[in-house]
């Protein structure tokens, strides 16, 4: 049922358009771990505030992958999936387009943060409200394999929530 899924997720040194990748990791739809690296910017050597939430330094990225590397290895993972799930899927997809000029148009996508607000609303009265990851991972269950803002376990942790919903009848 979850072969053609894949979860991912990023860390990056900021939000805007001439921020870069820090931190690419894709589970495929059953957990395993397809793909997860640090990943070297090409421009930037510092993002203080950025570091300040998702602790990646200049120090644990300067000898890792370059885009262009990490481009040739997830390339075949996207183009074999029909699904990406993510948190925010839209700011995870414009950075892997952007950096890594991989194209994942071809891809179904389903945004677990606005899926889990609307879940809130239909299911709790909730208002239809962003919330965080860590939130909806509380809400049903998830036990961290360690911190929130890593992007491996964050892309575990959408998968669960989004296997949860699709389980209780809800996409």
């Amino acid at each position: 049922m979850y072969e053609k899924i894949i979860a991912i997720d990023t860390e990056t040194t900021g939000v805007s358009v001439n921020d870069e990748l820090l931190q690419l990791s894709i589970v495929g739809g059953s957990g395993e771990v397809l793909y997860d690296s640090y990943i070297r910017p090409v421009f930037l050597t510092e993002w203080p505030d950025a570091e300040a939430v998702n602790g990646i330094s200049y120090d644990m990225v300067k000898d890792a992958p370059t885009p262009e590397e990490v481009a040739a290895a997830v390339a075949p993972i996207f183009a074999n999936a029909k699904v990406i799930v993510g948190y925010n899927t839209p700011f995870d997809v414009g950075f892997v387009e952007r950096c890594l000029n991989v194209q994942l148009g071809h891809l179904a996508r389903k945004d677990v943060m606005w899926q889990f607000a609307d879940y809130m609303a239909a299911t709790q009265g909730a208002p239809r409200k962003r919330h965080k990851l860590i939130d909806c991972a509380a809400f049903f269950g998830f036990e961290w394999p360690g911190g929130a803002h890593n992007s491996m376990n964050d892309a575990l942790a959408t998968l669960f929530c989004y296997q949860a919903m699709l389980t209780e009848g809800y996409e």
